[in-house]
């Protein structure tokens, strides 16, 4: 799904807080304005729409498994054999798949760990925490980005709640004492795959390839992992087209299948980096909590923050514009 009822009711707030402002009465310009905002939201739904095509449509997936296809290519042409063939397949699928997984698995662990924070359903909780950042600013002395926070409370709030949730990521890489989540999912992805070939040694499955696809498949989607990813990934009719793997070895087979798809995930870029990687997730994880949120949540936030006329938002402003004057 492209779309959620946030982009509508975000660019209502938005609209609606122009309106209020600058104290506009007069029915037609409101309802200028109110036509103007639909074609903002038409425009961004295209914007939103071009960025899911780009990942998702037809030619998309043939891009992103050129690879793939022309692997298959060159085994198929050499004359390789079906066992071959089929493992290599299989270990591209993977590859392919692998790190889009574990992104997907993160943002909803770093969901389930925020839910029931205060910060997520309070707006008051949600404000202390945007005047302590404002205070740490001023302490900086950052002056502009104070004055354009204050200025813009959207984008304000966006930082804000990027930040705390930066907080609640899932540590990926490794450390003295504890193994990183990245090792972690690289560990039960190998334990699905293994017993996933085992399973085609059981001498009653004839089908060795769409008996691997099976067991790793339920292995995806009831395990450990638990990957919709990883599952869809491998719903793979393989009837007819690896029939002739039931005419070569067993063993070879779950040794192979074993081997490839073990590679494949070792082969994946290895994750260090864990801010880094929280960073470049960032907008995964406001979009994941906003969705979650009930609707008008972050406009309840930006609302009151923008109308509180306190005595301690006024002395920062004029903090702010006092120093920067200096």
């Amino acid at each position: 799904m492209c779309y959620d009822n946030s982009i509508v009711s975000n660019v209502i707030y938005e609209v609606n807080a122009v309106i209020t402002q600058n104290n506009v009465t007069d029915n037609t310009e409101v309802e200028k304005m109110h036509n103007y905002a639909l074609l903002l939201i038409v425009e961004l739904m295209q914007v939103i729409q071009k960025e899911w095509e780009a990942k998702n449509s037809v030619y998309a997936k043939f891009e992103s498994s050129k690879g793939s296809m022309r692997n298959y290519f060159d085994l198929v042409s050499k004359g390789a054999a079906k066992t071959k063939i089929f493992s290599s397949t299989m270990a591209n699928t993977l590859s392919d798949v692998a790190f889009s997984a574990f992104e997907e698995e993160m943002v909803a662990k770093t969901y389930r760990k925020i839910s029931n924070e205060r910060w997520i359903h309070e707006a008051r909780i949600m404000h202390k925490h945007m005047d302590l950042y404002l205070i740490d600013l001023l302490e900086a002395n950052q002056i502009d980005q104070v004055l354009d926070y204050i200025d813009d409370p959207k984008t304000f709030y966006t930082c804000v709640l990027r930040r705390l949730i930066a907080l609640k990521v899932p540590n990926v890489a490794n450390d003295v004492s504890n193994e990183g989540e990245w090792t972690r999912f690289k560990r039960q992805v190998k334990d699905a795959v293994k017993k996933a070939a085992l399973a085609t040694l059981d001498g009653t499955n004839k089908e060795f390839a769409q008996t691997f696809v099976d067991k790793l498949r339920d292995k995806f989607s009831d395990g450990l992992l638990q990957s919709d990813a990883l599952s869809s990934a491998f719903s793979i009719d393989c009837s007819g087209e690896y029939e002739k793997c039931d005419n070569e070895d067993k063993k070879k087979f779950q040794e192979d299948c074993e081997k490839e798809l073990n590679e494949a995930i070792e082969n994946v870029n290895s994750l260090n980096d864990h801010e880094g990687f929280a960073k470049e997730l960032s907008p995964e994880y406001v979009q994941s909590t906003n969705s979650h949120l009930d609707n008008g949540a972050e406009s309840r936030v930006i609302d009151t923050h923008d109308q509180r006329d306190t005595d301690w938002q006024l002395s920062a402003h004029r903090r702010a514009r006092h120093l920067k004057m200096a």
